[in-house]
């Protein structure tokens, strides 16, 4: 069985063929290591007819057995006690929050790309006065990292998220040639929207996208570093400015 995904003509072909059925395989063998290991101490009892030699034999396969079987769980039980410590200790100035972005206010360098506490503000910003799902731009860039993040929080459509993924379902999986035009066409517009001087061209672009809102924040700064990143002011409203962010909204024409 084989799951031809983005990963496919890689080195990492089976990658989620094997990740995401892990999940069932092994749910399914912690349910049933445990009959079969009742099985298998079972056929180590001693027999009345069994002679002596063989006993002695048939106890120390059985001690083997179970010697192994405990250096693999202290073995398995090193990890869950190591490697909660060293996932989580660098957390330990933070309080514990069921509230998904209020990391974003003291993030910085390592753990963040960069100081998200303007990002912080800003979103809670969106989800206070922005109501409807307007469609809004921010950097685009890889997937397991920052980009994305103003959409991910607010929960409002943005032209594109995460290139990998929306590459590996959108393109690669549905092998749609439209999808692929429609897929490159997106990152280099998004791009040209924060790096093209003309103004013209940024409005034509965000109304073809029907954008509503246009998001400048230090990782649009860190990726566009050459870009005039005030010149949207001379052609868009500025609705929010504070702390290294500034959201525009294009005018209504």
């Amino acid at each position: 069985f084989f799951l031809k995904d983005v990963f496919a003509d890689g080195d990492f072909l089976r990658m989620n063929t094997v990740f995401k059925f892990y999940f069932q395989a092994w749910a399914l063998l912690s349910i049933t290591s445990g009959a079969g290991l009742y099985f298998i101490l079972e056929s180590f009892r001693p027999q009345a007819a069994v002679a002596r030699g063989q006993l002695w034999l048939q106890r120390g396969v059985e001690g083997i057995w179970i010697a192994g079987l405990l250096l693999l769980l202290l073995a398995s039980a090193v990890y869950p006690l190591v490697g909660t410590y060293a996932r989580t200790n660098h957390y330990a100035q933070r309080t514990n929050s069921l509230d998904g972005i209020d990391y974003l206010q003291s993030c910085k360098v390592p753990d963040c790309d960069y100081d998200t506490a303007g990002d912080y503000t800003a979103i809670r910003w969106l989800n206070s006065h922005v109501s409807g799902d307007p469609v809004i731009v921010e950097a685009v860039g890889d997937d397991y990292s920052s980009y994305a993040r103003i959409s991910a929080f607010t929960g409002l459509p943005t032209p594109m998220g995460w290139v990998g993924h929306e590459y590996q379902w959108r393109v690669n999986w549905l092998n749609k040639g439209l999808n692929a035009v429609d897929f490159d066409s997106r990152k280099s517009d998004v791009d040209t929207i924060y790096t093209d001087p003309h103004s013209s061209v940024v409005m034509n672009l965000l109304a073809r996208y029907q954008v509503q809102y246009l998001y400048v924040g230090l990782l649009e700064q860190m990726k566009y570093p050459k870009a005039n990143l005030q010149r949207f002011s001379a052609f868009l409203h500025v609705v929010y400015s504070a702390h290294g962010v500034t959201i525009y909204q294009v005018p209504v024409s």
